[in-house]
C-alpha cells in the first residue's frame, strides 16, 4: 500500500514514505496543508500525519485520492463542493476511510459501493463494497435508483440503529437522514405514472423507491401521445420524476413514446436495455442516453431540438439481423430523424454491415457525422436537405430479396430537390437505374417532412429518365 519508509540521507531523524506522492496536485494541496515533503516528493511521516485522522478536500477538484493512502490513520475525506458530476467510484478512495462527505456535487451514479448477484429467479444477494460509517450524499442522488437504493436497503438496520449516518441534500441544500421516497411535481405525470406504475407509489402519492415494481406493472411501457385518453396530457409540463421510472432496474418495458402537438421539454432521457422502441415529436432534449440501450432498433426523431448526438453503437441488434429476420419484426431496424436542427452526429453500431427497413435523414442543419457507406441493404431510403459541409457517402446496398412482397426486388428511394443536386445523389440514382440484373431503386416523392420552400421532393424518376 505504499507504507513503506525511508531515511533522508541529510537528518536520520526525518522519516519519508517509502513512494512519492505521484499526483503534483495533491502534492501542492498538502503542503498548502503544512504537510511536508522532500525535493523527490515523498512525504513526511511525522506526527502530523500521524495524527490525521480526517482531510477537508471540498473545493480542491482533486479526483486522484490514492495516494492518501500514506495517512495511516485517516478515516474521514470531506470531497463537497468538487465538481464531481454523473460518477463517483468508490474504488478510488483508500479503504480505511468510512466517512466521505459528497454533498455539493452532481454525481447520479455511485460505482464499486455495493456488489449485486441476480439468481435466475430474480432475487437479489447485495454485498457491500465499502465499510461506510457516514455518507453524505448531494441532491442529485435522489435520481439514482440502483446503487443508493440497494446500499440503502442492505444496510436499513445500520442507518434506524445509527450506526451508519446516510444523509442527503434536500432541495435547499441541508442535509436530511437519506429515505427512499420521492415526489413528483407536476400533477399531470404523477397521475400518468401512477396509473401505470401504482404497487410503487405510497397512500399519500409519494414514488417510494425501495418498492419493486411487480404485478406486471414492471412490463409497462411509457406512452404519452395525445390520442391515448391521458387525463390533463395537455397540462403535462414538468417531466422531473420519470427518470425513477426509466433509471429503475425493475421496469423492462419495451417502448419510450413522447409525441407532443405543442413542444415539451424533457432534459435527459436515459434509455434502459430493455428499450426496443423511442419515437419523439416536439421535444427539446438536452441528452438521449443511449449507453445501455442494448435491444433498441427503432428510433423516430421529428423536431426534437437541442440535442446533438445519437449514438446507436451500444445496440447489440440495430442493423445487425438478417434481411429475413428483419422482414417478420413489427419493430424492425429504423431510423427516421427529421427537422432535429441540432444533430451534429448520428453514429451506427460498428459492424461489417449493416441492414435497415428503414433510413431517413432530413432537415438536419447542423449534421457532420453519418456515415452510411456499410449498408448493404435499405428497405426504405430517404435523404432530405442536409448541409453542404456534410460529406454524403451512399450506401453500397447489395441485397434486394425478392421478386415477392415484401419487397419485390427493389428498394424505394426519396430525396428533395437541393439533395438532388448533389453529384453524388445522381451517381447513387444512376447506380441503380442501370444495375446488373436490372433495376433496383424505385418510387419518390416520399419524404416526411416540409417546411416552406424548404426540403421540397425531387421527382428524380421522371428527371432522370428525361
Amino acid at each position: 500500500m505504499g507504507l513503506g519508509f525511508t531515511s533522508c540521507d541529510d537528518d536520520d531523524d526525518l522519516v519519508f514514505s517509502g513512494k512519492p506522492v505521484a499526483n503534483a496536485e495533491m502534492r501542492e494541496f498538502l503542503k498548502g496543508k503544512g504537510y511536508q515533503f522532500n525535493d523527490a516528493g515523498n512525504l513526511l511521516m511525522d506526527a502530523k500525519v500521524a495524527e490525521t485522522d480526517s482531510l477537508d478536500l471540498s473545493g480542491s477538484k482533486l479526483t486522484d485520492l490514492k495516494d492518501l493512502v500514506l495517512f495511516p490513520n485517516l478515516k474521514a475525506l470531506n470531497l463537497s463542493n468538487n465538481g464531481y458530476g454523473e460518477t463517483f467510484d468508490f474504488a478510488t478512495v483508500p479503504a480505511q476511510i468510512t466517512s466521505i462527505n459528497l454533498s455539493g456535487n452532481e454525481i447520479s451514479e455511485y460505482a464499486n459501493l455495493i456488489k449485486v448477484e441476480i439468481a435466475e429467479n430474480g432475487e437479489e444477494t447485495i454485498t457491500n463494497l465499502r465499510n461506510v460509517s457516514k455518507l453524505y450524499l448531494p441532491e442529485e442522488a435522489k435520481n439514482n435508483t440502483t446503487d443508493l437504493v440497494r446500499f440503502y436497503r442492505q444496510n436499513k438496520a445500520a442507518i434506524a440503529d445509527g450506526t451508519l449516518d446516510m444523509r442527503m441534500e434536500d432541495e435547499s441544500g441541508k442535509m436530511a437522514q437519506y429515505n427512499t421516497l420521492r415526489n413528483i411535481p407536476d400533477a399531470a405525470l404523477k397521475g400518468y405514472l401512477q396509473s401505470q406504475f401504482s404497487t410503487i407509489f405510497t397512500p399519500e402519492g409519494q414514488l417510494d423507491l425501495g418498492k419493486r415494481l411487480n404485478d406486471g406493472q414492471e412490463l409497462n411501457d411509457i406512452l404519452f401521445n395525445p390520442y391515448m385518453g391521458i387525463e390533463n396530457f395537455e397540462k403535462l409540463e414538468n417531466f422531473d420524476g420519470l427518470q425513477y421510472i426509466t433509471n429503475n432496474p425493475y421496469w423492462k418495458g419495451t417502448k419510450l413514446m413522447f409525441v407532443f402537438p405543442e413542444v415539451k421539454s424533457i432534459p435527459v432521457l436515459n434509455v434502459p436495455a430493455s428499450v426496443v422502441l423511442v419515437q419523439m415529436t416536439n421535444v427539446n432534449l438536452a441528452e438521449l442516453d443511449l449507453t445501455k440501450a442494448e435491444a433498441l432498433s427503432y428510433v423516430m426523431l421529428r423536431d426534437v431540438n437541442g440535442l446533438e448526438t445519437i449514438d446507436l453503437r451500444e445496440s447489440k441488434v440495430w442493423g445487425q439481423r438478417t434481411v429475413e429476420e428483419e422482414s417478420k419484426l413489427m419493430y424492425n431496424t429504423t431510423l427516421q430523424v427529421v427537422g432535429c436542427k441540432n444533430v451534429k452526429s448520428i453514429l451506427f453500431p460498428e459492424v461489417e454491415t449493416l441492414r435497415a427497413m428503414q433510413v431517413d435523414i432530413e432537415c438536419l442543419d447542423a449534421l457532420e457525422t453519418c456515415d452510411l457507406s456499410k449498408f448493404s441493404f435499405i428497405r426504405s431510403f430517404a435523404v432530405g436537405d442536409v448541409p453542404a459541409s456534410y460529406k454524403l457517402q451512399y450506401p453500397n446496398l447489395t441485397e434486394f430479396p425478392g421478386p415477392n412482397p415484401p419487397f419485390r426486388g427493389r428498394f424505394h428511394f426519396a430525396c428533395s430537390v437541393k439533395t438532388y443536386n448533389i453529384q453524388a445523389t445522381k451517381d447513387f440514382i444512376a447506380k441503380y437505374k442501370t444495375f446488373e440484373g436490372g433495376e433496383k431503386i424505385t418510387d419518390g416523392n416520399r419524404l416526411q417532412y416540409s417546411n416552406g420552400d424548404q426540403n421540397q421532393a425531387a421527382n428524380w424518376q421522371n428527371d432522370w429518365q428525361n
